[in-house]
C-alpha cells in the first residue's frame, strides 16, 4: 500500500467492518427465520383486580388446585363477620 495516505487506509479498515458486520446480521436474520416460531409465554394471561389482586377469570384450562386435596381451591365467602345468634 505505498503511497496511499493513512486516512485511505483507515476508510479502508471502516469499509471492511462495515460489510463484516453487515453479513452478521444477515446470518442472523436467516437463522431467525429458519427457527420455529415460540409462543412467548407458556401460561394463559389472566387479568387480575386492582384492588383484590385475585383474577377477574379463570384461565381456560381450570383454575388454581388446592395442593392438599387436588381439586379446585374454593372461593372466600363474601359474607361478612358472622352474626351474632339469638336464642
Amino acid at each position: 500500500m505505498a503511497g496511499r495516505g493513512p486516512q485511505t487506509f483507515k476508510k479502508r479498515q471502516k469499509e471492511q467492518q462495515r460489510r463484516e458486520k453487515q453479513q452478521e446480521k444477515f446470518a442472523r436474520r436467516l437463522q431467525r427465520k429458519q427457527e420455529p416460531k415460540r409462543p412467548l409465554s407458556e401460561e394463559p394471561f389472566v387479568a387480575l383486580d386492582p384492588e383484590t389482586g385475585l383474577p377477574l377469570e379463570l384461565p381456560i384450562g381450570g383454575g388454581p388446585l388446592d395442593s392438599a386435596i387436588g381439586g379446585p381451591l374454593e372461593p372466600p365467602a363474601a359474607e361478612g363477620p358472622p352474626k351474632p345468634e339469638t336464642g
